[in-house]
């Protein structure tokens, strides 16, 4: 077993996170990076005689000022909080699927996603917000190249690039709400006009009975 390996299993048995690199998502508050250094396997001429020799450095979450720890642990907590919220809604959003029809386009289904969809963006625009927040904190204390601020602009580009589907979404949704709206108004239209042939229709026939009464009572008489 190499050094790497054996200090990541002790590590992990402290319930403590190990890194050989920079982390893929949000880094925990407490974590480990090793470093390897060396890892050489020398023979000598005995032949029962060989020395393999393994260095590693250990750098702990230290290396930055506590204001910059501080600040980086508010933004993670914002965004749990945030991903906790989206957890919600997106319970919310099954419910409603549920109730209507994947393709119904009637006004109770549309208002009803609609509702949902403009929590998910309002909350999607506190997200980016936030992101927008870490990365020029990461930007100004460990400049643009650095990983690590290229790890948040990452997630924000994700999130800005998912803001896109919802608005998409929801201007589609308006969309087909302004379409049902129309056909409403139109449906109201004709019937009115029906209505209003059918009134002239019956005011005919009445005239024509009155003179045909008018004509007979003449005749009687």
């Amino acid at each position: 077993m190499s050094i790497l390996s054996e200090l990541t299993e002790l590590l992990g048995a402290l319930g403590v996170s190990v890194e050989t690199g920079v982390f893929s998502d949000i880094a925990p508050d407490e974590y480990v990076v090793i470093t390897p250094l060396a890892d050489v396997f020398e023979v000598h001429a005995k032949a029962d005689l060989s020395i393999e020799l393994a260095e590693a450095v250990l750098h702990a979450d230290d290396g930055v000022s506590e204001i910059i720890k501080e600040g980086e642990r508010e933004f993670k907590n914002s965004l749990r909080d945030i991903n906790q919220s989206f957890k919600v809604l997106g319970s919310e959003m099954q419910l409603v699927t549920s109730q209507f029809d994947k393709n119904d386009k009637s006004v109770n289904a549309l208002t009803s996603r609609n509702t949902v969809l403009n929590k998910e963006i309002s909350t999607q625009k506190d997200k980016i917000e936030t992101l927008k927040s870490a990365l020029d904190n990461a930007t100004d204390s460990f400049g643009e190249n650095d990983k690590r601020t290229q790890n948040w602009q990452i997630q924000l580009n994700k999130a800005q690039a998912e803001l896109n589907g919802m608005e998409r979404e929801l201007g589609e949704n308006e969309k087909a709400l302004e379409d049902v709206g129309d056909e409403m108004n139109a449906t109201g239209k004709n019937a009115d006009k029906l209505g209003d042939e059918v009134e002239d229709t019956g005011n005919g026939a009445l005239f024509v009975t009155n003179i045909y009464l008018i004509s007979v009572l003449l005749v009687i008489r």
